[in-house]
């Protein structure tokens, strides 16, 4: 499925969602996601934790793993009628990132339930992906453009949608 498809797809979702008054943030399915979810079932439980206490520890971990993982997979643009989501692909896209730092920090201890996949648009109006933390002091943002764990006012990013605690479900901006 092409990547405007896609977009088709997942515009259609909102579109029906307030035409059926439904709230949105219980309405959205990213078709990204959806398959990746199908492909690690484990990595797509659902976690009622809505965030976690900032610490240096914790600082130190998602700056470590922010720099290990953009370090480990080798940026490429998504290629037109391939964008599956992927965790530790030796090349890959944006999500391919943000996926592969949740995956990392789940496995160090972080409560799924606060790891978020934020969609947004580039300076330059690409779609692109990052990794959201919920924290007490705010959103975080684990980016492959940038080295820096920056927070999400910092980034420069205005979340279009944003995965809720399940990761099957998305909101509308963050």
């Amino acid at each position: 499925m092409n990547i405007n498809f896609r977009k088709l797809l997942f515009g259609a979702a909102l579109a029906v969602a307030s035409l059926q008054g439904i709230q949105a943030a219980h309405a959205l399915s990213h078709p990204g996601m959806t398959q990746f979810c199908r492909d690690y079932s484990s990595q797509c439980r659902v976690d009622t934790t809505s965030q976690i206490q900032l610490t240096d520890e914790l600082l130190a971990k998602l700056q470590q793993v922010n720099a290990r993982v953009n370090g480990s997979i080798r940026p490429v643009a998504e290629r037109r009628g391939h964008d599956r989501w992927e965790l530790n692909p030796s090349s890959g896209d944006c999500e391919d990132f943000a996926l592969t730092k949740r995956a990392a920090l789940i496995r160090a201890g972080v409560p799924a339930g606060v790891l978020r996949i934020g969609i947004t648009k580039t300076r330059r109006g690409e779609p692109h992906a990052v990794l959201v933390v919920k924290t007490s002091e705010g959103d975080l943002v684990l980016d492959n453009l940038t080295a820096r764990v920056n927070t999400l006012g910092r980034s420069g990013y205005r979340m279009q949608f944003v995965s809720t605690h399940n990761p099957k479900v998305f909101s509308r901006g963050g």
